[in-house]
Order: C-alpha cells, then structure tokens, then sequence
C-alpha cells in the first residue's frame, strides 16, 4: 500500500509535519512563498494557529512562517507520519501513535477503547462523516470527526 498521501497544506493540523511536493500559487505570490522558504522538498511543520483558525503558524527549516490557510490551500503537501487519524483512508491498517488533547479528550478516547500503541482498520466513510475504526477483535469505534484530528497514528504494515 502507498504511505504518500497529498494534500493541501491548509488541512493540516497542530503537530502535523510533511514535505512540500507542489506549489500552485500565482506568480503575485509565488515570489514571496519562495523567499520564505517554500519550495518543493522542503519539510514543513504546523506549529500554532489563531483562535479562529486563521492564520497558522509553520516551521520551514529553522525559520517561523505565519500565512493565511487562503494561501497555503494551494501549496500541497505529501503528509509524514505520524499523521492525524482524519487522514486516514478506507482499508489502512494504523497504530495509534499519540492523543493530543487534555486529560478529559484522553479519558474519553481510553473509555472506547483508543490509546497509544491500539492498532485499527480505517472502514469506508464519507467526508463529514464520523471515522469508524475496526478492533483486532472485530468490534467498530465510531470517532467524531473533530476528534480525529487530535489523534495521531502511524500506518501498521
């Protein structure tokens, strides 16, 4: 199975972390994303963002890059693992790797059965659907998507 998963840089989440693949920015900008250190092969990670989501905060190298997700939406990045869960796609085989979350969101996840080192079959799901993950013993977890995105995992090969 491929472990190269492309998306927008503006997906990505807190703790994320990929390698820069293509920038299809309009020449207006592609200048300035250069010289801020955005060029293909380069490994880039989402540090902080805003209280409403906008801007975020990346690391380039040694360098701190704050954009609007408007313009990282059209830089694409193939995700490294460990990647968050909401990345996950039908049928990968995944170990959970971290919760990223207070004492309340790890309880949570504990009670159904999700904490670090569980491994899980990603089901079928559409987009703005919760994830259904399958337990070694055949039993369904339904994760809110929200969720998703706070817990990280590495693929199970």
């Amino acid at each position: 199975m491929d472990n190269r998963f492309l998306f927008p840089l503006s997906m990505l989440e807190e703790m994320d972390h990929g390698i820069i693949r293509e920038i299809q920015i309009t020449d207006e900008y592609a200048e300035r994303i250069q010289g801020m250190g955005f060029f293909p092969g380069e490994k880039v990670e989402v540090l902080k963002e805003a209280p409403l989501g906008d801007p975020v905060i990346y690391r380039l190298g040694g360098t701190t890059v704050t954009l609007r997700r408007e313009i990282t939406s059209q830089i694409m990045v193939e995700i490294q693992q460990p990647f968050s869960l909401q990345f996950g796609q039908s049928g990968q085989r995944i170990i959970i790797a971290s919760l990223v979350g207070g004492k309340g969101f790890q309880r949570k996840m504990v009670s159904i059965g999700v904490q670090e080192g569980k491994k899980f079959t990603v089901l079928p799901r559409n987009v703005s659907h919760p994830i259904v993950l399958r337990t070694e013993t055949n039993q369904s977890v339904l994760i809110p998507y929200g969720f998703a995105s706070r817990i990280k995992v590495t693929l199970d090969f």
